[in-house]
């Protein structure tokens, strides 16, 4: 999986956290009864933004083993008590990431990059340990900029057929990893919640809606360098 710039990171953290979906009653009482401290696996941690979000709606005693690959995210992150950093290539070490045990694997903006393969491991090695699962802000293929262009429904194609080129997982299962990790939860006896939390950008957001937008043009054009002037013409537009 390619590193990912630390400012990027902190600047879509207040984004995320307040896209994000409220977690499931059902799935909060299901953790209540877990013996604490709560252990938790949280894969592809970045600089901490899951772990900072989820911990106080946790609630009660948690021990946080924070898996990164990147050492400059691991030392650009938070530090709280009760979490470990854990530097490891999930790729080819997920065993070793969910090491110790889990009750609670986690991760956030990951699920898209990873392969169908490797969903599967994930579901295998947390489903054989009796864990639960709880991944956010996984990208499900819509874009819908404001005002609508003719083009936008191509460069969404085009970025979405980006979105599923190996990611450093291989093939990466892109805008259909959400319902692929349900039906291999769901083979394994899980009960599955799933729940919308899109972005939504106003003109507050001026600066990071441009960089996303730059971001979307910029792989719909590796998808289809013949249509690039178009695209140029889709993001000044």
């Amino acid at each position: 999986m390619s590193g990912f710039d630390p400012g990027w990171l902190a600047a879509r953290r207040p984004i995320d956290g307040r896209s994000r979906a409220r977690l499931p009653e059902p799935f909060l009482r299901h953790l209540a009864t877990r013996p604490r401290p709560l252990r938790i696996a949280d894969l592809g941690a970045g600089t901490g933004a899951n772990a900072a979000y989820l911990h106080p709606l946790l609630g009660g005693g948690q021990d946080w083993r924070l898996v990164e690959r990147d050492a400059a995210l691991i030392a650009a992150g938070d530090a709280r008590p009760g979490s470990a950093w854990v530097q490891c290539d999930l790729a080819t070490d997920l065993e070793e990431a969910l090491a110790g045990g889990a009750d609670l694997i986690t991760g956030s903006a990951l699920l898209d990059l990873v392969s169908d393969a490797w969903a599967d491991q994930l579901a295998e090695i947390g489903g054989r340990r009796g864990a639960a699962f709880l991944f956010a802000l996984t990208y499900d293929g819509l874009i819908a900029p404001r005002p609508a262009h003719p083009l936008d429904a191509r460069v969404a194609g085009w970025f979405n057929a980006h979105q599923r080129r190996d990611k450093g997982f291989g093939p990466a299962l892109g805008p259909s990893a959400t319902a692929r990790l349900r039906e291999k939860l769901a083979d394994r006896g899980y009960r599955t919640v799933t729940a919308s939390s899109p972005w939504v950008l106003d003109a507050d957001d001026a600066a990071f809606a441009e960089r996303v937008l730059d971001g979307i043009a910029g792989a719909a054009r590796e998808t289809a360098p013949g249509e690039a002037a178009r695209i140029d013409g889709w993001l000044l537009d």
